[in-house]
């Protein structure tokens, strides 16, 4: 009898911290609509307060799928924090691994698009950029 006791509250623990898979995304899925290769890219900062963007190629009429946490991003993106994306032009793309002033960013890239999303902005997309 205690050992069914045991068995039923594991399952119990067991199941009402598990989420529903619909409920947990792991990817922003990025289409690339144009007809331009083009970099999804991040605002990367050093120690000492300089910046950089750091991405990923997409070529024209392709997809990236992004993740931009090790778990669910409903548990991670808050409104305080939205995902800073910028599409970049691939003909002018800053030097990778190398970091500048921070105002410099629409010097050393063409910036195409930048998105600032919220959780909600991604749950109205059904986790979905559509570039452009």
């Amino acid at each position: 009898m205690r050992h069914i006791l045991i068995t039923i509250i594991c399952l119990m623990l067991i199941s009402s911290t598990c989420k529903k898979e619909e409920d947990c995304h792991a990817y922003v899925n990025f289409v690339n609509q144009s007809e331009k290769d083009v970099y999804f890219a991040l605002r990367a900062s050093d120690y000492i307060g300089n910046c950089r963007l750091d991405g990923n190629k997409v070529m024209k009429n392709d997809t990236f799928d992004f993740r931009p946490y090790n778990s669910c991003i409903e548990d991670n993106l808050n409104s305080n924090t939205p995902l800073d994306i910028y599409i970049i032009d691939s003909d002018k793309y800053n030097s990778p691994g190398a970091f500048y002033d921070c105002d410099s960013i629409a010097i050393k890239n063409r910036i195409l698009k930048h998105y600032t999303l919220t959780l909600e902005d991604l749950k109205q997309s059904d986790f979905k950029i559509l570039y452009p």
